[in-house]
């Protein structure tokens, strides 16, 4: 298991315990206003988290949009830390739409269809 996924495993863990922790004190908070108040609060952030963790497994997309040679490769090479994209001074240096997606990840699974793209897969 790579590092990336660890910390991946260790974030979803730890938003589990708060939503647990947080349904433990919405059971246990008296009936009182003032504490009312709180527990439908802290029921919304129970909902929220649950959003949140579904956010988390979700994949990133990014995407890049701009005229012929303005650095969109060049870019996204610099946050990747990699020469995976060509870049020139040729315009257009890139052809088509790249896909830059983990090995496990396929254009399906976000709705592309993968002949319209150039796929480069990367354990990033």
């Amino acid at each position: 298991m790579s590092r990336s996924e660890l910390a991946h495993l260790e974030l979803l863990a730890e938003v589990d315990a708060l939503v647990d922790r947080l349904n433990r004190w919405c059971d246990e908070v008296p009936d009182w206003l003032p504490a009312e108040k709180c527990r439908a609060l802290a029921r919304r952030l129970v909902d929220r988290a649950g959003s949140l963790r579904v956010r988390i497994d979700a994949p990133l997309v990014v995407a890049t949009l701009g005229g012929s040679g303005v650095g969109k490769s060049a870019l996204l090479n610099a946050l990747l830390g990699e020469e995976l994209l060509r870049t020139g001074r040729s315009r257009p240096t890139t052809t088509r739409p790249t896909l830059i997606c983990r090995p496990n990840l396929t254009p399906e699974m976000l709705g592309i269809d993968p002949a319209t793209v150039e796929i480069i897969k990367r354990d990033l």
